[in-house]
């Protein structure tokens, strides 16, 4: 199972946990070290150029990181080293999720950034059909729960790559406004993520 621009390898954590051959993919190197402190194997590499040989995998996995790099690229690499029989998963946001999301919520910039950034799911699938892959796309809504100064703290550190272009000043008033409306930091803060899924069989 390779994680492409798998982060700190939470998802390849998991992976490993089920018994499978984890790889973490990313380009950043602190990335790469934090998911190598978990005991993963990380390969610092991008994603259009993955340093896997062809049909080598079972699974190739993009959880919110298809929009880092050409993604036309990315999913012909991402097919270069799906072993038949496997598949490619994508878990990524259409332009309503986007602008929906509860971050264009207070910080309402994030809908333009993240529209530009992500490319439209449609698109993915049609590229990957090109390719020979069977795909299907699913919505899958995921209510979140967690402390409202859990959410302030993981804002503050930007914990999202969306975050770092937004304006400092517009994160100051969006935090304002966020505590105003959640006053109590232990508090509960729901909201939904509204995933699509893109499952490609190879």
């Amino acid at each position: 199972a390779i994680d492409v621009g798998g982060g700190t390898g939470a998802h390849a954590e998991v992976f490993a946990g089920l018994g499978l051959r984890a790889v973490v993919v990313d380009v950043n190197r602190e990335m790469c070290r934090r998911a190598a402190s978990r005991g993963l194997e990380v390969v610092q590499a991008s994603s259009e150029d993955l340093p896997m040989r062809p049909d080598s995998a079972g699974l190739v996995y993009f959880h919110l990181s298809i929009h880092y790099g050409d993604w036309p690229r990315v999913l012909e690499e991402a097919h270069r080293v799906a072993a038949p029989g496997g598949r490619i998963e994508i878990w990524t946001f259409d332009e309503d999720g986007i602008r929906s999301s509860s971050l264009a919520r207070w910080f309402p910039t994030v809908g333009d950034i993240d529209a530009e950034r992500f490319p439209d799911p449609g698109l993915l699938a049609a590229r990957l059909t090109e390719l020979g892959a069977e795909v299907d796309i699913t919505d899958l809504p995921d209510r979140v729960e967690r402390r409202a100064g859990d959410w302030i703290d993981a804002v503050t550190a930007r914990f999202v790559s969306t975050l770092q272009l937004v304006p400092p000043d517009e994160i100051e008033e969006g935090l304002a406004a966020f505590r105003q409306a959640n006053p109590d930091p232990d508090g509960t803060y729901a909201y939904t993520l509204s995933y699509r899924r893109i499952e490609a069989l190879v």
